[in-house]
């Protein structure tokens, strides 16, 4: 058995509404108050402690809100995965690497957290590294990504909705920071020295845009080159007051606007804009990439 399965649920969402565990089937069930649901029913929403499958499911089975996994664990494959947690985070006392698959997670503390099982602030070792796939965390009051060790994203979309106040952040790394490659955007609020950047010895550029008077969550912030090409539309959830953004759009030496307001076509995918078009808005500011993180104020 893998380890995942040591305290992971794994279960498959047929066409039927028929759930595959271990290799046994059950009817729709209900797993220490977390509602597992089939591909034909609806969501129970972000205020339940639903766990959602489009196709293919790891239902986080602990036996609270609170899931913990002893060791490392490895999201692979094509599984696709709608997670809301009403009361704590996904915490793993070792690893945690994504390498493939679609994850969208609603939290009310931390999104994702890699420890060694003690409260420090210190780099105990541990690693959160993302090589591929869609994940998206949502967190109104937690860390969207915390890891008391190093955190690496070496390709892939990563967006991350930050809480609502401090001293709380976008993401809260130990350790260094790497980012070599894929997408990564997150928010979060004015929580002053808290406020984390990728590390220098990232291979990819990123850009930290702070907006002091906050974004809205109804409003837009796009950036484009000088040619009006799209590097990002973007639209938070809730109000922000900082946005970290990396991206192999973001070149060294190209000088970029970013803008705020105006409308987007095309599919919104968790306030991340894609194939449409940006118009209106308000120019704030050029910019200039000088370094591995160049920081902005609008």
């Amino acid at each position: 058995m893998r380890k995942s399965e040591k305290i992971f649920l794994l279960i498959c969402a047929c066409l039927s509404p028929i759930f595959t565990a271990c290799e046994r089937t059950f009817d729709p069930i209900s797993v220490d108050d977390e509602q597992v649901v089939d591909d034909q029913k609806d969501p129970v929403g972000e205020e339940s402690p639903a766990v959602y499958s489009q196709s293919l499911v790891e239902a986080m089975a602990a036996n609270s809100w609170h899931h913990e996994e002893s060791g490392d664990y490895s999201w692979d494959h094509s599984q696709v995965v709608q997670i809301a947690l009403n009361g704590n985070s996904i915490t793993v006392s070792g690893d945690i690497t994504i390498n493939d698959g679609a994850i969208h997670l609603v939290a009310t503390d931390d999104g994702f957290n890699a420890t060694k099982g003690q409260r420090t602030e210190r780099n105990d070792g541990s690693h959160l590294t993302i090589h591929g796939g869609y994940v998206a965390v949502n967190c109104s009051r937690g860390d969207g990504l915390d890891s008391n060790g190093n955190t690496t994203v070496t390709a892939g979309t990563v967006v991350v909705h930050g809480p609502t106040s401090q001293p709380e952040v976008g993401f809260d790394v130990n350790g260094t920071f790497k980012i070599a490659g894929g997408l990564f955007i997150a928010t979060g609020p004015n929580a002053g020295h808290m406020i984390e950047t990728p590390s220098a010895t990232s291979t990819q550029n990123s850009v930290i845009i702070f907006i002091p008077a906050t974004l809205s969550a109804s409003s837009l912030l796009h950036i484009e080159d000088a040619s009006g090409d799209d590097v990002v539309t973007f639209k938070p959830v809730r109000n922000v007051y900082y946005i970290v953004l990396s991206s192999p759009r973001l070149m060294s030496g190209v000088t970029y606007s970013v803008h705020t307001g105006g409308s987007a076509t095309g599919t919104n995918t968790d306030g991340l804009y894609s194939d449409g078009a940006f118009s209106g808005g308000t120019l704030k500011k050029n910019f200039t990439i000088t370094g591995k993180v160049t920081q902005v104020s609008i």
